[in-house]
């Protein structure tokens, strides 16, 4: 018998192990594999899922986060790249980039 997706079958085991959260494995493997930055991973994951425009993950995620208001997230897989919008722009969160306040309205922080 194969050993079912999302599940890990060490050599030698006739049971397999269903992968933990931040976890997966295709059909047939001998081990899960971590999920990497910019996806996630929920508890007995085939494939590791891509995290959507405006949201990020870190190594062995299980969901994504939205990026905070004020705070656009340029790259889904790169925390360190989040930083405060720049003076006379803003961001409603969820967002890859912060927009320029409109002509005659102060953007306040």
């Amino acid at each position: 018998a194969s050993c079912p997706a999302g599940s890990a079958c060490p050599f030698g085991s006739t049971t397999a192990t269903a992968c933990a959260s931040g976890w997966y494995a295709a059909a047939s493997s001998t081990a899960c594999t971590q999920c990497a930055a910019g996806s996630y991973c929920p508890a007995g994951s085939a494939t590791p899922r891509a995290c959507l425009a405006g949201t990020y993950s870190t190594v062995a995620a299980t969901s994504c986060v939205s990026c905070p208001p004020g705070y656009p997230c340029p790259s889904t897989s790169n925390a360190a790249a989040i930083a405060a919008c720049a003076a006379g722009t803003y961001s409603v969160g969820g967002t890859t980039a912060c927009t320029s306040c409109p002509a005659g309205y102060p953007c306040l922080s």
